[in-house]
């Protein structure tokens, strides 16, 4: 049984995830509702708001830029400071870099 207040952080996202057609975006909202369900700690209410806004394209991108900036940090021994990513590397991370 839910509490009150898990009620009221998942309806809104019960909501947002029935109007999806997309199944790769069904498939982050059921994660994003089973994280706002449990109460994990790296739940963030904006991101309901994100999923709504992008495509199932833009969502493999985030992944790809994700797995890319994962893959560029790990072995390093002090955190980097990161400049923007320019337009070139951009295209090569969509064109080429796996998706984790």
């Amino acid at each position: 049984m839910l509490t009150d207040e898990e009620f009221r952080r998942i309806l809104p996202l019960l909501s947002a995830a029935s109007m999806q057609s997309s199944d790769e975006l069904q498939e982050r909202f059921a994660a994003l509702l089973q994280s706002a369900a449990t109460a994990d700690p790296n739940y963030l209410p904006g991101f309901a708001q994100t999923l709504e806004q992008i495509s199932a394209d833009e969502a493999q991108f985030l992944d790809r830029i994700s797995a890319f900036l994962i893959q560029l940090s790990t072995g390093s021994k002090s955190p980097r400071v990161m400049e923007p990513l320019s337009e070139s590397l951009l295209i090569y991370i969509y064109d080429k870099a796996p998706v984790l």
